[in-house]
């Protein structure tokens, strides 16, 4: 590729992860002849970390959201799929929820907790089900990209409805390490937030917020699974320097936490997003919607770099 095709490719991926674009605007070939030239300079198939450190203009995700799954690309890119008898071995990182100890970690485990299902399959096994409507795809593509997984990735029509998109995780270290990390199989009832170091509690915050947060004109109105994390949640904004945090119901659901004061909005959202649209991970139309709010809604924007 030349390095105005790269910038191209680069802008178009950007806007089919975060939802704005088709992957069939890049050629499906060009995919695959990189693949073959990643696998010849390794001398091997690559798996997704491999593929991922290589610094190619594509990524995991985008080719797991243009052929289906990882090893549906590499199949038809005529490379080696791993096997392990008659099954096969999917790529993950499966240490990678084992410990909290970064920002990303932290933000993906508030984004599973806030909108995503454990169950168990027929043979006893821990499934990990993310399932998202098409335009926030960016939370499955981003979070398996996040884990390195080659986990097949599928979508859904619906009448009437957007389509979905979902993938489920299979692999039971990696499961485990997550339950262990504090998702639980009945996280409906499932007591407090697991404890996250205080470092990284606003990336984890900022994570459940963009999976169950709903932010609308009047502020946040944040569902919880409990009147526990309710209150944990009050009290972690609080320490944020949110004033005003309060706990009640909306539209007969309890366990509401609502932050409506424009204050505290901004507040809110600078703990949180500490590089607004250039925080990472963090998806981007979520921002744009509290940009939005503040520039109307601030009484004194001349006063705030990032708004005026």
């Amino acid at each position: 590729m030349t390095d105005a095709d790269n910038i191209d490719a680069k802008s178009i991926l950007e806007d089919v992860l975060q939802g704005n674009a088709q992957p069939e605007e890049i050629d499906r070939d060009a995919v695959l002849d990189d693949l073959r030239e990643v696998a010849e300079e390794l001398g091997k198939s690559p798996t997704t970390r491999e593929y991922n450190n290589h610094n190619s203009v594509y990524t995991v995700k985008y080719i797991q959201r243009l052929f289906g799954s990882w090893n549906a690309a590499k199949e038809e890119a005529g490379l080696e799929i791993n096997k392990r008898g008659a099954g096969t071995t999917v790529d993950i990182n499966e240490s990678y929820f084992e410990s909290i100890d970064s920002a990303e970690k932290a933000y993906w485990l508030g984004t599973v907790i806030g909108t995503s299902t454990m169950s168990r399959n027929e043979s006893g096994g821990l499934v990990l089900q993310v399932n998202r409507s098409m335009d926030e795809a960016y939370f499955v593509y981003g979070f398996t990209d996040a884990i390195n997984s080659g986990h097949a990735i599928a979508t859904f029509p619906q009448e009437d409805m957007q389509d979905r998109i979902s993938v489920a995780i299979t692999n039971s270290t990696f499961n485990e390490h997550l339950a262990d990390a504090g998702y639980t199989e009945d996280h409906d009832d499932g007591g407090l937030f697991p404890s996250i170091p205080v470092e990284f509690r606003t990336a984890f915050i900022r994570g459940y917020l963009e999976s169950s947060g709903y932010f609308s004109t009047g502020g946040w109105r944040i569902n919880t699974e409990n009147p526990d994390r309710a209150q944990q949640l009050q009290s972690w904004l609080e320490e944020l320097g949110v004033k005003r945090p309060t706990v009640g119901s909306h539209d007969g659901v309890e366990r509401v936490v609502n932050v409506a004061n424009t204050f505290d909005i901004k507040t809110m959202f600078e703990a949180c997003w500490p590089n607004q649209v250039e925080t990472d991970p963090s998806f981007t139309p979520y921002v744009q919607d509290i940009l939005a709010y503040l520039s109307e809604e601030y009484p004194y924007t001349e006063d705030v770099e990032y708004l005026s």
